[in-house]
């Protein structure tokens, strides 16, 4: 669970305890049972390509040979890069990786400029900026609920992670109801 964007320390839950550091799994197992997976991430890269320059795991020092904040401060405006890392959500880094697009927020700032984003990101990586593109999410959420008409269910699971609660609020929400997109 997060702990309201606060960035500071996530929690791992069941009934009966809670930890700080853990994780929880869980199996299904049945020759009846069918699992259907999707997921509509739908935020558009935007603006020119950037090189990560200097980077170590989820750690990065420098884009184009700027410090990551002052890449943001570059291209997103001052105000932005001195509310990072709680801005750093609203626009990620984005990138490629095997045909499929992946989005790097930034969840951490260092002393020294550079910023930590969730995952490991690579020293040469070409990234952009991403942005939400509301209509798009919708339509596409239009199209995961057709699909999911088709397919016999008794359960759908959501899960949202926190840039996109907090840029759609309570409409991000509406969209996994059922006939809202209609």
């Amino acid at each position: 669970a997060g702990d309201n964007d606060r960035l500071i320390q996530t929690f791992v839950f069941t009934e009966s305890e809670c930890c700080n550091c853990g994780v929880v799994g869980a199996a299904l197992h049945s020759s009846q049972l069918f699992v259907h997976t999707d997921y509509n991430f739908d935020w558009e890269p935007l603006g020119k390509l950037l090189t990560v320059t200097a980077a170590n795991r989820n750690h990065i020092y420098t884009i184009d040979n700027l410090t990551a904040v002052d890449a943001f401060a570059k291209y997103l405006g001052e105000d932005f890069a001195q509310g990072l890392p709680h801005t750093g959500q609203e626009y990620p880094l984005m990138a490629e990786r095997e045909g499929t697009v992946i989005s790097r927020p930034v969840i951490g700032r260092l002393e020294n400029g550079g910023v930590v984003v969730n995952a490991n990101m690579r020293v040469g990586e070409k990234v952009r900026f991403g942005y939400a593109n509301f209509n798009t999410v919708l339509q596409s959420a239009q199209k995961m609920h057709q699909q999911l008409e088709q397919q016999p269910m008794e359960s759908v699971f959501v899960y949202y992670c926190t840039a996109r609660l907090g840029f759609f609020k309570a409409v991000g929400v509406r969209e996994t109801l059922p006939n809202y997109c209609d």
